[in-house]
């Protein structure tokens, strides 16, 4: 939004250089980018966040420079004629999208003489970055910049019948806009139509058809409050953002629709000898309830930390035009019509902070009573992620679209069904991510092309298939290791689910988009997959452009995972006494648990064991049926010194004989 200081002058008096004031919008809240030389002065340029739609505009901006330098604001523009035509419209107003469209308005203004706007106006113009054409054009423009209220002029020669509707596109049918395209409506824009079809997409753009020119004399003036929403989806479905649409899609003052209306059409007649039609075309539904929030006083001291004085408070809300009614504690807040992005107490919070001053808080500490745990046990997916990242694991972050054409060639044949995306960015980013793995294979690459050759990474996010009413979003955990293989991605995986106790089992060479069936497994919970592992095939490799590279990687389902399982995390020092491993393999009933033989072995070492590995299952030739077998690594430390043999025998024996009485556990001879 570019605001010449000479405009500006005309609603505040006393303004400072254009440097101060740009310091002053920027402690407001409305960031300065930079401030140019035009051919009126100085320009200060303000980059405008989404909801502050109402700085959209001259009379915005001056707005908050008075309220900042507490002047007075000029406010009423007028009308600048009266209404004297004699000619009444021959065209009344169907709307047939009243919840889209709340507000329409027709003026008639005849005998018009269009010629090249004065020069005061056309550098203002230009100064706002706008291309003077004519002067009925110019004159729209000015009250667009001048007051933040779109319009748009047609040539009422040009209009087709008697009836301006206000409706919803039909699919299929044209619209040839001033911009020179010919546009097909997708059905979901509006449009305002005359009888032949379509002559303007409605708060974006005009149509060529009842464009007004040098040889218009009588024209309708339009001027509407368009939904944000409803504005927002035409510039999405046709790539186009003009002023008006920039302002519709913020929302502007529904309060000021009309009032901008006569604006104009005083312009006109003054500049282009105009008469203005006493008679006006209207349709008024609820554009805008006024609501009322509540504000308690305390709330402000409690959320900015600094105690401001309740009749400054007041007077920071009146001067922003906003009612306010009732005394503390509480006091009743209703916002005016321009602000439709003040909706809650917060809002009216940060208005406060905007004009009391950001650089007047202090900083302090906030006063918070919080409770926490060093892990939440509910928290699965936070559980995985901890013991990877003890693994040496690193946490990366990949975009949740992806190149469906690389999609394709990897689940080939596999009824692959991607969730498309309607507007891609690219065509590299045209669906949404199947899963987690390619993506962590990329970013692999991407460390290998700048010699990182130590890849290895895991990531928790969100994945996308086709549900039967639609996309359906599942979170899951996924890892890569450059250089490893089957047994390290393995003890990866089952590492994962030992630190949650998990009770599983495993199923060997499994069929796999992704993995090799000779080095794979499937992890399983209570019947459900869990997770698979394995060595990545090469001609995903390829697809993927990785080229002489081994990878091993890890699909994990935590959701599948037994929650009940896992126990509070409890904080130990860690010992500065090395740890010492012992092995054992044994022969237990297959209905017997892994959490029923964890619990087993932690009783019989008692504090001096520290960790628990299962690292291998198996059954089969050599294991009697109805049995498995079941490898454990044992890690005993001591905060007190380094443990001697004799003390950790003496626990394995405990362990052994533990497992022995409790749960006629043997110990596996070969």
């Amino acid at each position: 939004m570019k605001v010449p200081l000479l405009w500006l002058k005309e609603y505040v008096d006393g303004l400072p250089s254009a440097e101060e004031l740009a310091e002053i919008l920027t402690l407001r809240g409305l960031e300065v980018e930079e401030v140019t030389d035009g051919l009126t002065g100085k320009i200060i340029e303000i980059e405008l966040t989404p909801n502050r739609g109402d700085c959209a505009s001259i009379i915005g901006v001056a707005r908050e420079v008075a309220v900042a330098l507490g002047r007075k604001l000029k406010y009423d523009v007028g009308s600048g004629a009266s209404e004297s035509g004699e000619r009444t419209p021959d065209f009344s107003i169907k709307n047939r999208c009243p919840e889209k469209c709340p507000l329409y308005y027709l003026k008639f203004v005849t005998a018009l003489k269009a010629a090249q706007s004065p020069k005061w106006l056309k550098e203002r113009l230009i100064d706002c970055g706008v291309r003077p054409q004519n002067s009925i054009v110019d004159i729209t423009n000015y009250v667009l910049m001048e007051t933040g209220q779109p319009l748009h002029a047609f040539d009422a020669a040009k209009i087709t019948g008697s009836e301006i509707t206000v409706r919803e596109a039909k699919k299929g049918e044209n619209i040839f806009t001033l911009d020179g395209i010919d546009r097909q409506l997708q059905g979901d824009e509006i449009v305002i139509a005359d009888g032949s079809g379509p002559i303007a997409l409605a708060g974006v753009m005009g149509g060529e058809s009842t464009a007004v020119s040098s040889s218009t004399d009588t024209v309708l003036l339009e001027a509407a409050f368009f939904l944000p929403s409803s504005v927002s989806c035409s510039e999405s479905l046709h790539g186009i953002i003009t002023e008006s649409s920039y302002r519709f899609s913020r929302g502007v003052d529904p309060g000021g629709v009309r009032k901008s209306l006569l604006r104009a059409a005083g312009l006109m007649a003054e500049i282009c000898s105009g008469d203005i039609s006493a008679s006006e075309l209207e349709y008024s539904g609820n554009s805008s309830e006024l609501y009322s929030i509540e504000l308690d006083i305390d709330k402000v001291k409690s959320v900015l930390g600094c105690e401001i004085p309740e009749k400054e408070i007041k007077k920071y809300l009146r001067e922003l035009d906003f009612t306010v009614n009732g005394k503390s504690p509480r006091l009743q807040v209703v916002p005016p019509s321009f602000r439709s992005d003040v909706s809650r107490e917060i809002d009216l919070i940060e208005e406060i902070a905007r004009c009391y001053g950001y650089d007047r808080i202090p900083e302090t500490m906030p006063n918070v009573s919080a409770e926490t745990d060093l892990i939440l046990p509910e928290d699965i997916f936070e559980r995985a992620e901890e013991f990877l990242r003890g693994a040496g694991f690193f946490q990366i972050s990949t975009p949740t679209l992806c190149d469906g054409s690389i999609m394709e060639k990897i689940y080939s044949g596999n009824g692959f069904k991607p969730v498309e995306v309607e507007n891609p960015i690219t065509e590299n980013f045209d669906i949404l991510r199947p899963d987690l793995l390619s993506g962590l294979l990329k970013a692999s690459l991407y460390n290998i092309n700048r010699s990182n050759d130590r890849v290895k990474l895991y990531e928790r996010g969100s994945v996308f298939r086709k549900g039967i009413k639609g996309a359906v979003e599942e979170e899951r955990l996924a890892l890569v290791e450059k250089n490893s293989d089957f047994f390290d991605v393995k003890a990866a995986a089952i590492g994962v689910l030992e630190e949650m106790k998990q009770e599983y089992s495993l199923t060997y060479g499994i069929d796999s988009v992704w993995f090799e069936k000779e080095r794979s497994a499937a992890l399983i919970i209570k019947g459900k997959e869990a997770g698979f592992f394995g060595v990545v095939k090469k001609e995903i490799l390829e697809i993927l452009g990785i080229k002489e590279e081994r990878f091993t990687g890890s699909y994990l389902n935590p959701e599948v995972f037994d929650g009940n399982l896992i126990k509070d995390v409890k904080f130990r020092p860690w010992s500065e006494f090395p740890s010492v491993y012992r092995d054992i393999s044994i022969v237990a009933d297959a209905k017997l648990t892994h959490s029923e033989i964890y619990d087993n072995i932690f009783a019989g070492g008692e504090d001096m064991l520290r960790n628990i590995y299962l690292f291998d299952v198996y059954t089969g030739k050599g294991i009697k049926e109805g049995s498995k077998s079941m490898a454990y690594r044992l890690e005993f430390n001591s905060p007190d010194g380094t443990l001697k043999s004799a003390q950790v025998d003496d626990k394995m024996d405990r362990i052994i004989k533990n497992l022995r009485d409790g749960l006629s556990v043997r110990l596996r001879e070969n």
